[in-house]
């Protein structure tokens, strides 16, 4: 008898993965945060392309929904069921471009302002630079 072989996981596996993973991060209490500041450093820097990476989600589904809309366009899908669709997929295009954008420079900011020393090796920026302004 053969052991069974362990499934390849799935796109939708991953994301509630995904999922449980972000709610065991919103549980987290604020003074565990604040009790180890290299580990929310590492945290945050862990966490920026998953940032990006849900936005590409969020844009692959207004593009679902557009072409959903274009279906039901064409198939002279009666009342405003493809006007519906365009207007969800523009809103959830938009509103995700500007929080990934938001909550990437947020991220972004923290990070250097934990542990600077570590922000500026990480990218190659020397100890002794300061702005010019």
């Amino acid at each position: 008898m053969t052991s069974p072989q362990p499934r390849t996981p799935t796109p939708v596996g991953h994301a509630k993965a995904a999922a449980t993973a972000l709610q065991a991060l919103t549980a987290l209490h604020r003074a565990q945060l604040a009790a180890n500041p290299a580990d929310v450093y590492a945290l945050v820097d862990e966490l920026l392309p998953v940032v990006y990476e849900l936005s590409r989600v969020y844009d692959r589904l207004a593009g679902q929904l557009n072409d959903w809309a274009d279906l039901a366009s064409s198939r002279g899908r009666a009342g405003d069921v493809p006007q519906r669709l365009h207007t969800a997929a523009s809103q959830l295009g938009m509103h995700s471009a500007n929080h990934a954008c938001w909550a990437h420079q947020r991220m972004e900011d923290a990070l250097a302002a934990l542990d600077r020393p570590r922000y500026r090796a990480d990218r190659g920026i020397p100890l002794d630079w300061k702005p010019s302004r």
